[in-house]
């Protein structure tokens, strides 16, 4: 559990610049105290990914409870990374399971399960996958889907782009992806 009360918050890190995630898996509760106007970027493993960051087969599990003591902006909240900003900045075979509230005042603000707000032109998320939905506060997403929707990533629209070497996704309905590495 992290609460906090600061401009980014991650729970790997705060802010990555020129950094790989790769193969992590969190579970657990954000709470978060938003007491300026000018918001904040946060999420599971980043709250501000900018200039050559990558975070690829990684999947959290939790809830992202924010708190606004202030109104205005309230900040770019998502389940595993808050905001993409300068580029490239890349999410790949990702998978959320990360449901987001929000009480206090209210305000202006953009919040993903998987992404809060994606403001590269070419950065991408890309073969990701949300329990939840949105998938994506603001921007765009390619191959992405949320079961919010319909969607499994066993039912052909995603199982064939993810690595059956690192991900398991099970054959039974609904099925959710974990890493390989993971299981006991």
């Amino acid at each position: 559990n992290i609460t906090k009360a600061n401009k980014n918050i991650g729970g790997l890190a705060a802010t990555t610049q020129n950094t790989t995630i790769e193969g992590c898996h969190i579970t657990g509760t954000l709470n978060l105290t938003i007491s300026e106007s000018a918001g904040q970027n946060a999420g599971f493993f980043v709250g501000w990914a900018k200039d050559n960051s990558t975070i690829k087969n990684c999947y959290c599990d939790g809830t992202i409870e924010s708190n606004s003591t202030s109104s205005g902006y309230i900040g770019r909240i998502g389940g595993i990374c808050g905001n993409l900003l300068f580029s490239p900045v890349e999410i790949i075979n990702c998978y959320s399971n990360v449901s987001i509230s929000h009480t206090g005042e209210s305000g202006t603000g953009v919040t993903g399960c998987l992404v809060g707000a994606n403001q590269v032109s070419n950065g991408s998320v890309t073969n990701c996958f949300s329990k939840n939905s949105p998938i994506l506060g603001s921007g765009s997403s390619q191959n992405s889907y949320s079961s919010a929707d319909g969607y499994v990533v066993g039912d052909g629209k995603l199982a064939t782009a993810w690595d059956s070497n690192i991900w398991e996704i099970p054959n039974t309905s609904p099925c959710f992806p974990t890493l390989k590495c993971m299981r006991e």
